[in-house]
């Protein structure tokens, strides 16, 4: 049997876990004589810039670091167009590319070197920001088959594994013809839509991982180490007034956070006395705005504060229009307080204080305000799928995947949003459609698996897939 060089990146995140899946899949590979590399960054977080605890959780995977550290001219970059630059880095606000470059022109240099030295058969990175981006063209620019991975939308228990793309840029099928002619089974529908029909969790294997990482985040050494690199870089790149400004920044936005968490437990109030009564809804899920789904693919909303701005104005104009007294009602992301702590909360706050139709809550369930409200409007978010999934009409603002015709309206630019709203209040999308796609990314896109807690079956059937489509079988 031929050995296959399979190499690894972005798959570090100890927080949520995902190294276990990254464990359990090293280990598969390695019984199939595959050999794993895994593409380290220094000072990252996680097992990216401990190899320590990489060592510790017994990774099937040689660490290679994926930055160029000046020891090789940079030759890779040559090869490709403006264009595939400019696209590696357009997760990158505009004024700060001119520093990224460099970082992704290393990652191209140490891909290549990896390439010529050892030989690279096979890629797999989690997401696709700036360093998957960076890969995924050096994979396409050499012929060598990638595999993207991602949360898949039936969680915890499906993992998205795509060789094209993640999200809106995925391998999805996009057309109604498509889906009309897929084959489907209604008992393993209603059965296994929403659980796992195989997977089961191996809650063994992720227990000690959690004690070996927590056994490494406490310790005080790895602590002193990591700080006294930190310090280091510091000094060297001489921006201790730029780190200070980090510190106070990180109060500031702690401090903000608390003050509005407490506005916001009063609105809480004030949304679950309107959902009490009865009245009709929209229902807008936020989004993160930092996340991919918001940067690259909403065209005309990049904010929160966008988003409750258009309704605010909208929904008095549809109710005015229509003789109607709809109601909006908003979601803060669950990860917000985590990740955008200073998102512009104040103003959306005060928006929605000065308009009666607009609501927000931090702590109603998703599933609840789904069931209760008229539609769901969201710009291309996991929700519309959970709306679908439980028979409710989807509005879409931005690029989502499932903008298909018949099964969702997809509103193309601001104007059109009451014409949409009304076109989907007054009829019914194609429900046969609705299910059979997702009967098809259920059961024929995403992978079963549930990837932070992952059993030996499911790893196997997911090595299996990938090393199909690597020799060009079609996905099953």
């Amino acid at each position: 049997m031929i050995t296959i060089n399979i190499f690894i990146s972005s798959m570090g995140n100890v927080e949520f876990g995902i190294p276990v899946l990254l464990k359990r899949l090293t280990e598969e590979f390695s019984n199939r004589q595959c050999q794993c590399f895994y593409f380290s960054i220094p000072n990252g977080k996680g097992i990216d810039g401990s190899k320590e605890l990489f060592e510790a959780l017994n990774i099937q995977a040689q660490r290679i670091d994926i930055t160029n550290s000046n020891e090789h001219e940079l030759v890779e970059h040559l090869n490709y167009s403006q264009d595939e630059l400019e696209d590696m880095l357009r997760l990158i606000p505009i004024d700060k590319r001119e520093a990224t470059i460099k970082q992704v022109k290393d990652y191209l240099e140490s891909i290549r070197r990896s390439d010529q030295e050892i030989g690279i058969d096979m890629l797999i990175v989690w997401g696709n920001r700036t360093r998957e981006r960076t890969i995924y063209h050096y994979a396409k620019k050499h012929n060598i088959p990638i595999y993207i991975f991602e949360h898949g939308y039936f969680r915890p228990f499906t993992l998205t594994v795509d060789s094209v793309g993640i999200n809106f840029e995925n391998s999805v099928p996009r057309t109604r013809e498509f889906y009309s002619n897929v084959k489907f089974d209604r008992q393993r529908f209603d059965r296994f839509l929403t659980c796992p029909e195989y997977a089961v969790k191996d809650e063994q294997v992720t227990k000690e991982f959690r004690m070996i990482s927590e056994k490494y985040s406490n310790s005080k050494s790895e602590t002193s180490e990591r700080l006294h690199k930190q310090i280091k870089k510091v000094f060297r790149e001489g921006k201790i007034r730029q780190a200070i400004r980090r510190q106070l920044s990180k109060l500031v936005n702690h401090i903000i956070s608390f003050r509005y968490k407490q506005q916001l437990n009063a609105l809480n109030t004030k949304t679950r006395h309107f959902l009490e009564s009865g009245d009709r809804f929209l229902f807008v899920p936020f989004q993160l705005e930092t996340d991919t789904q918001t940067v690259l693919f909403s065209p005309y909303i990049k904010t929160m504060e966008e988003l409750v701005l258009l309704f605010s104005d909208a929904i008095d104009r549809y109710n005015r229009d229509y003789n109607d007294n709809l109601k909006v009602v908003f979601k803060t992301h669950p990860m917000y307080t985590i990740k955008e702590p200073a998102m512009e909360l104040s103003r959306i706050i005060a928006t929605c204080h000065a308009n009666q139709n607009i609501f927000i809550t931090n702590s109603v369930g998703t599933d609840d305000l789904i069931t209760k409200s008229e539609c769901v409007i969201t710009i291309n978010s996991t929700v519309g799928i959970e709306a679908l999934v439980m028979n409710k009409k989807v509005v879409t603002l931005g690029n989502a995947f499932y903008n298909i015709e018949g099964i969702v309206n997809h509103v193309k630019q601001p104007s059109e949003l009451n014409d949409v709203l009304y076109k989907t209040l007054t009829s019914e999308p194609d429900w046969n459609l609705v299910e059979r796609f997702l009967y098809y990314i259920r059961f024929h896109y995403f992978s079963e698996i549930f990837y932070l807690n992952p059993d030996k079956a499911s790893v196997k059937r997911l090595v299996d897939r990938i090393l199909q489509m690597r020799e060009g079988g079609r996905e099953s």
